[in-house]
This record gives structure tokens, C-alpha cells and sequence, in this order.
């Protein structure tokens, strides 16, 4: 995104941040499950397997949530002079292979938007 960060638009990195949590901790878990496991044998950790599994489960749902509900298409997040930015993809019904990003800038005082159409570069 050298164009929006050529615009001297900050990026933001909250929804990499989120996913990067969610996916580490889930990995985390299921490595300290396999090494007390391996290490201990399993009937001496089958009960903190099930919490693991649990735990594993609620962990890749509410990155499967975030990935599709929060997140969705946004490309690009950031700020500009006050303001919260981002950028997604418009699809169109008679362009199917042509994509184009539209930045949205939301002012942070009266909730609007305005959009700018860019073409896409990919």
C-alpha cells in the first residue's frame, strides 16, 4: 500500500495484531498439551487435554469470527489527520476481474464518510 502510505497516511496494524494473538496463543497451547503429554503420558494429562482442546476450539472460533465479521475485507487500516482510514475491495457484477479499492475516510467527531475511488494496482 505505497499509495496510501505515499498520501502520509499512518498505517495501523490492529487487525494483524488481533489475528496474530489469537493464532499464537492457540499454537502455544496445543505445543504445551503435546510436550506435557509426550513428557507425562496420557493418562497422567487427558483432563488438561480437554480443557486444551476446549481452549483450542474457543481460540480458532473467535479468529474464524474476527476473519470474517470484524476484519472482513479490509485491506488497509490507518489514520490521517484525525481521521480513521481504510481501504476494501468493490466488487462489481460487470467487472469481474477488475477489482477497485475505495478509501474511506471516517471522520472521528461526526461519523460520516466520504469516498475516494482508486484504482487497483495488483
Amino acid at each position: 500500500m505505497n499509495y496510501l502510505n505515499g498520501l502520509k497516511i499512518q498505517q495501523t496494524h490492529t487487525f494483524t495484531d488481533v489475528k496474530l494473538a489469537l493464532g499464537y496463543t492457540a499454537v502455544i497451547i496445543s505445543a504445551a498439551t503435546f510436550a506435557a503429554d509426550y513428557k507425562l503420558g496420557w493418562d497422567a494429562t487427558k483432563v488438561y487435554t480437554a480443557f486444551a482442546v476446549v481452549a483450542y476450539f474457543l481460540l480458532n472460533g473467535a479468529f474464524t469470527y474476527w476473519m470474517y465479521f470484524v476484519e472482513k475485507d479490509v485491506i488497509f487500516t490507518g489514520d490521517w489527520k484525525g481521521r480513521k482510514v481504510r481501504s476494501q475491495p468493490i466488487y462489481r457484477q460487470w467487472a469481474r476481474r477488475a477489482r477497485e479499492h475505495a478509501l474511506i475516510v471516517v471522520r472521528s467527531s461526526y461519523q460520516q464518510s466520504r469516498k475516494r475511488w482508486t484504482p487497483y494496482i495488483g
